[in-house]
C-alpha cells in the first residue's frame, strides 16, 4: 500500500478503522456537508484534505454511526 503525506478519503476511513465503505462516504459527503476539501493537481485530481477537515468529518461519521470514539 503507497504512503503519501496527505490525507486522503482512504486514510479517513482508515482512521475510523474501516466501519464504512468508501462508497457510503461519498454518500454521508452530500448528506452531511462534509468540508470541501481540495484537489490535488496533475492526472488524478485526488481529494486531500487538512488534519481540520479530517477531524470534522470523522466526528460526523462518528455522530451518523454511534460508533465507539
Amino acid at each position: 500500500m503507497r504512503k503519501f503525506l496527505y490525507i486522503t478519503v482512504g486514510k479517513i476511513l482508515e482512521e475510523l478503522k474501516n466501519p464504512i465503505t468508501r462508497v457510503t462516504f461519498y454518500r454521508l459527503e452530500k448528506r452531511l456537508h462534509f468540508p470541501s476539501g481540495r484537489k490535488t493537481s496533475g492526472k488524478l485530481k485526488w481529494r486531500v484534505y487538512s488534519r481540520t477537515e479530517a477531524n470534522i468529518i470523522k466526528r460526523k461519521i462518528i455522530k451518523e454511526y454511534n460508533l465507539p470514539t
